[in-house]
């Protein structure tokens, strides 16, 4: 480790390739410390979020309106273009740190998948030993990039420390009903080829089969399983229309497990059968 006036520190910069340029997010730096009694950062701003796991010690953190003491086992998120200022809350221990900076569009839904949002910079007894090991991986990661390194092994370790900081009981940031109930309308846009059911999307957001149901009925103005048809006879018309597949072809490719389950689906929907309807 390096020393400078306010701690000894090892740092590892990182260059997104054309991988990660494309991606989600962008890595840019990834360090470790040991503060000195008097480590002191800022008041100052940065221009990409910076992540910073208290691994021993306390901070004292200030960023916007918002000021937390951060002890051993919490971490906190530095925002971009938002001023901060950190300090050793206890100068007569020793206080160590794990940071991980990145840019990105994705940054901020990661955040959130953690439970980090916008007024919410902290979290609190969060660094397991499944977190201690996921960041020597990260470490070793950056430690051994070279220039021919396309980036994909870095940012699955990365990747490999938010899964595992998700799994430790916060709740992501923002789960209103607005925003799992879209949350199912995409999920049903995406899968309803597939032989989805109602149950399958309501375990998916995490809400009881019976209350999405009635939520979604309210706001689509129709069941679920109706919805997922008429996806289905929607998709079917235009493939009728516009594709020379043939109607068995159709069928099956928007999850029926039989030609004839879809003709009377269709016929029902339509009131006319897809042969007819194709003339």
């Amino acid at each position: 480790m390096e020393e400078n006036d306010r701690e000894y520190c090892e740092m590892w910069r990182h260059l997104p390739g054309d991988l990660e340029k494309s991606g989600g997010i962008q890595l840019i730096r990834a360090g470790r410390n040991i503060a000195k009694p008097t480590y002191e950062v800022g008041p100052q701003v940065r221009y990409d979020y910076s992540l910073h796991f208290v691994l021993e010690g306390e901070v004292r953190f200030i960023q916007g309106n918002q000021r937390h003491i951060v002890k051993e086992g919490g971490l906190f998120c530095i925002y971009p273009n938002v001023t901060f200022h950190t300090v050793n809350h206890q100068p007569d221990k020793r206080l160590r740190m794990f940071w991980l900076a990145f840019s990105g569009e994705q940054s901020a839904a990661l955040l959130r998948s953690i439970g980090i949002g916008e007024g919410h910079y902290c979290l609190f007894d969060r660094i397991g030993s499944g977190v201690q090991k996921c960041i020597e991986r990260v470490i070793a990661a950056f430690a051994c990039q070279d220039n021919s390194d396309s980036g994909i092994h870095l940012l699955s370790k990365v990747y490999e420390l938010f899964d595992t900081l998700s799994d430790t009981g916060q709740p992501a940031i923002g789960q209103r009903q607005e925003d799992w109930l879209q949350k199912g309308i995409d999920y049903l846009n995406l899968h309803y080829r597939e032989k989805v059911t109602v149950e399958d999307v309501s375990a998916y957001v995490g809400v009881n089969r019976s209350h999405f149901t009635r939520t979604f009925r309210s706001a689509m103005g129709m069941p679920p399983n109706r919805y997922i048809l008429s996806l289905r006879m929607e998709e079917g018309a235009r493939l009728l229309n516009g594709s020379v597949m043939s109607v068995e072809e159709i069928a099956l490719s928007l999850g029926y497990s039989d030609i004839y389950s879809f003709i009377r689906a269709f016929k029902k929907m339509n009131g006319v059968s897809p042969s007819f309807y194709r003339k």
